[in-house]
C-alpha cells in the first residue's frame, strides 16, 4: 500500500523522469546519427580524392593502357580465330607454327622491333622463310 500511495502522489514526477530519460536517449541517438553521417561524408571525400588520383594516373598512363588493351584484343582475336599475330606473338607462340624454330622466331621478333608487320606477306622478308613456308603458315598468321 505504501508504494501505491507513493506513486499516486508522485505521478507527475515519474512522468517527468520518463520524458527526461527518453529525451536524453533521443538526444544521444541523434548525436550518434550525426557522427555516423559525418564519418560517411569524410569517407566519401576520401573516396572521391582516391578516384581522382586513379583517373589522373590512368590519364598519365594512357599510352600504356592503350598498348595493354591492344595486346589483350590481339590475344583474344588470335584465340578466337586460331591465328597468331606476327606483331604481338611470343617466341613460344611463333615456334608452335610449322617450319618455325627458335632461330626464325628470334628473327621475326627482331624484325618487328625495327618495323611492324603490315600484312602477313611481310614475313617473306625474314631470312629462311620462302614461298613454300609461307604457304604452310598463311592460314595461321594475322597482323
Amino acid at each position: 500500500m505504501y508504494w501505491y500511495n507513493f506513486f499516486q502522489r508522485n505521478k507527475s514526477y515519474l512522468s517527468f523522469e520518463v520524458v527526461k530519460k527518453s529525451g536524453i536517449l533521443i538526444l544521444i541517438l541523434l548525436l550518434l546519427n550525426i557522427l555516423y553521417l559525418k564519418s560517411l561524408q569524410i569517407f566519401q571525400a576520401i573516396s572521391v580524392e582516391n578516384s581522382h588520383s586513379v583517373v589522373s594516373n590512368f590519364a598519365n598512363n594512357a599510352g600504356l593502357e592503350t598498348q595493354a588493351s591492344e595486346k589483350v584484343d590481339d590475344g583474344l582475336n588470335s584465340i578466337l580465330t586460331d591465328t597468331i599475330n606476327l606483331n604481338t606473338a611470343t617466341a613460344g607462340e611463333l615456334q608452335s607454327l610449322p617450319g618455325i624454330g627458335a632461330k626464325k622466331a628470334e628473327d621475326i621478333i627482331a624484325y618487328r622491333q625495327t618495323q611492324q608487320f603490315l600484312v602477313i606477306e611481310d614475313i617473306l622478308d625474314i631470312k629462311g622463310i620462302g614461298a613454300a613456308t609461307f604457304e604452310k603458315l598463311k592460314d595461321s598468321l594475322s597482323v
